[in-house]
């Protein structure tokens, strides 16, 4: 059985000190960029508690867990696609050809 100074450190180091740090995200960042990392606490406080409180993993812990790492990922732009130098370029002849064809 965890010591109530287990459940302590996990409830503030998880709760108090990540909203303080994310906080100083949003004074920094912004609250557009700042505001999906919001959804990683549930999964830090996860981690800690296995680790800190021996408590056990589940299926679903993980799944969640993944999902929520997946949807950052997804609004943060990891996984955008960034435009190639050759779709660039034919942007650019389209709009110098569709000038052309105005004038």
């Amino acid at each position: 059985m965890p010591s109530i100074a287990g459940y302590l450190y996990v409830g503030i180091f998880a709760s108090v000190i990540a909203f303080l740090s994310w906080n100083k995200a949003v004074a920094e960042l912004g609250p557009g960029k700042a505001s999906p990392f919001l959804n990683l606490i549930p999964v830090f406080a996860s981690i800690f508690a296995i680790l800190f409180l021996d408590e056990k993993i589940t299926l679903a812990q993980i799944i969640g867990g993944a999902i929520a790492i997946f949807g950052v990922l997804i609004t943060t732009g990891v996984f955008a696609r960034k435009p190639s130098n050759t779709s660039v370029a034919l942007a650019a002849d389209l709009t110098r050809q569709n000038t052309n064809q105005a004038n």
